[in-house]
């Protein structure tokens, strides 16, 4: 219900398959189905994907399973590297409190 609402993205994928490298044990098979549904979307893995991805699944089994859906690791990890990083703005609300407290 809630996909048709609003379909999952790199982020959402991204953190399920984090949710999955730190489960105790690791729940490999859950985030190799999710990484293979997030390439079914044509979605492009970020590096916080690959790194989440290592951790759950290795690195040898992560190399294995990018060739065989086509994401070359070495390119998508420069690629995210050149991208800007993302500032979170502050809310009003919180722009308040830090006013208030350097007083």
């Amino acid at each position: 219900r809630m996909r048709a609402a609003m379909p999952p993205d790199e982020v959402s994928y991204s953190s399920a398959i984090y949710g999955c490298a730190n489960a105790r044990p690791p729940d490999a098979a859950e985030a190799e189905r999710l990484f293979r549904a997030m390439r079914a979307e044509d979605l492009r893995p970020t590096a916080s994907t690959l790194s989440a991805l290592t951790t759950a699944l290795g690195s040898s089994r992560r190399d294995e399973l990018c060739a065989s859906l086509g994401v070359d690791v070495q390119k998508a990890m420069r690629a995210a590297a050149q991208e800007p990083r993302r500032h979170r703005k502050v809310a009003p609300a919180a722009q308040d409190r830090e006013l208030w407290r350097e007083r």
